[in-house]
């Protein structure tokens, strides 16, 4: 979802990038989810091994 988002933002030009356009914060929202801890790549790993008896990275429980 936050690819699509990036590529209409990419199209819009200098007007998605104004603070006061709606996109410019359905962009920044979108790319929030991204960055958050628990959304990330690297969770399906580890729920991954869990699922499967392997011991997730150290932090993960």
């Amino acid at each position: 979802m936050a690819e699509a988002i990036r590529g209409v933002y990419q199209l819009s030009g200098m007007s998605g990038a104004d603070n006061g356009h709606p996109l410019s914060r359905i962009l920044r929202d979108s790319m929030l989810c991204t960055q958050h801890a628990f959304m990330g790549e690297i969770t399906f790993k580890n729920a991954g091994a869990i699922f499967f008896d392997h011991d997730p990275l150290p932090g993960y429980l």
